[in-house]
């Protein structure tokens, strides 16, 4: 037993380095080997070398992401289609790289450029790159470029970098890939990089543009499928339009609607907010009659002490003799916004009105409104 303390006390040589090169080679090889599960299990991390690149985006599912190309392609490339305005290729969001490439493509002229070359590059066995959308340009240089944490793991230069989305008919995006910056350029600019990336995982295919007739709300890559209501209809095919009054000539006429016909029901809809409403005058908001009174319909202010909206089918009183009228019994709300809606079904001859979306009124057994083939175009306005 050692009771006093031992002095100048030494081991020989250092026993605590940390710099061999038997231990730096294990710590690689559980990288690699960690890597390696990650991709064999469907389960790879951002920076994992998988499905033919490096890892730069996974989603919240960890079922689908993004890897980027090993490699720029050689040299630099203009972006293509300078003073065309392309169909598509406008998407920014991640998931609409790869049908942006495929828009530039159909609509380009010219033979090499950033989209084309992306489209044709291949690279281990893999076939399907293409140029990325803007944010998932912003995602490459966050995660695996320069403001990653492991500072440029993909060996990017720091230059610029083409983007596949559109600005305008003679301008792309791009991320100036030393600090990050996103920037716009000429299409004809031919000194920027091109850096390929492709796609990994069961990604739902659909239309992701939220203003399209068939939006996909669950779809997270964009696949060229969206469709779009006709210039003044909405998706339904109803006629649709908008309206600033002036208090001039407040109102629109929508050409080529004299097809539309009371005999085969009809709604009207429309949001406003009246700032005065002179129950002395019977103005039109909507309106729809032939030239001799004797068909059509009219949306108007009612001409009583308290203000309600009125409606008139094949005309009553003076203005359509004969025909129906129906007044709602909720009053007009000044100043305020409020959506009405009139609804007139010829299968059951029953007219109802809606005010802020809550029925107000309805009247049954509304007979013999009458054909309108033969009226007007259709106006909103006073």
């Amino acid at each position: 037993k050692v009771s006093e303390p031992i002095e100048d006390f030494g081991l020989c040589g250092d026993y605590t380095n940390t710099e061999s090169p038997e231990i730096t080679d294990i710590e690689t090889d559980n990288a690699q080997m960690q890597n390696d599960i990650n991709c064999l299990t469907g389960n790879p991390e951002i920076g994992d070398y998988c499905y033919g690149g490096i890892v730069f985006y996974v989603d919240e599912t960890g079922e689908h992401g993004l890897v980027a190309a090993m490699e720029d392609l050689e040299g630099t490339y203009e972006w293509g289609c300078h003073g065309t305005s392309l169909l598509g290729a406008d998407g920014q969001t991640i998931g609409t790289g790869y049908q942006n490439t495929l828009d530039i493509v159909a609509g380009c002229s010219e033979t090499l450029f950033a989209a084309s070359a992306a489209l044709a590059y291949e690279s281990d066995g893999y076939s399907d790159w293409y140029l990325p959308s803007i944010d998932e340009l912003v995602e490459m240089f966050n995660n695996i470029g320069n403001g990653g944490l492991e500072v440029n793991i993909a060996e990017f230069s720091y230059e610029d970098y083409w983007s596949s989305s559109e600005r305008n008919n003679t301008r792309a995006w791009g991320v100036h890939f030393y600090n990050g910056t996103i920037y716009n350029d000429n299409k004809y600019d031919s000194s920027d990089q091109v850096r390929p990336i492709r796609a990994f995982g069961n990604w739902t295919m659909g239309c992701m543009d939220e203003l399209a007739c068939n939006y996909n709300s669950e779809a997270n890559m964009a696949n060229g499928s969206c469709t779009y209501a006709e210039e003044g209809y909405n998706c339904d095919g109803n006629i649709q339009t908008s309206l600033s009054f002036d208090g001039v000539f407040d109102a629109v006429q929508i050409n080529n609607s004299n097809s539309i016909d009371v005999n085969h029901s009809i709604s009207i809809g429309f949001t406003m907010k009246p700032n005065t409403w002179n129950t002395g005058d019977e103005n039109c908001i909507v309106s729809k009659k032939s030239s001799d009174n004797s068909n059509g319909f009219v949306v108007y202010n009612d001409a009583n002490t308290t203000p309600r909206i009125r409606l008139r089918l094949k005309g009553s009183l003076t203005e359509f003799p004969g025909g129906i009228d129906l007044t709602s019994n909720s009053p007009v709300d000044i100043d305020e916004w409020q959506s009405w809606f009139f609804v007139y079904d010829t299968t059951t001859s029953i007219a109802k009105i809606y005010k802020n979306g809550i029925l107000d009124t309805t009247y049954y057994s509304i007979n013999n409104v009458g054909d309108m083939s033969n009226a007007s175009d259709l106006y909103f306005g006073l």
